[in-house]
């Protein structure tokens, strides 16, 4: 019984901890998208009109998996 807590309680760590993981690389690479857009000085609408693509194709990206 205490080896099946252990191996739950091992699980659970690993995804969340992986899970953590995944949302922090994807904030850096908000991040680094919109540190580029300001260097390329792009307009507020230009910005947004990247940012929703990215999301849409993300969305399908999740789909399919």
């Amino acid at each position: 019984m205490k080896e099946k807590a252990e191996n739950a309680k091992a699980f659970i760590e690993s995804r969340y901890s992986n899970l953590k993981k995944n949302e922090r690389e994807r904030k850096e690479a908000w991040d680094m998208l919109e540190s580029k857009m300001v260097h390329l000085n792009l307009s507020d609408t230009e910005k947004e009109l990247i940012k929703q693509d990215i999301m849409h194709k993300e969305a399908e990206l999740n789909r399919k998996m």
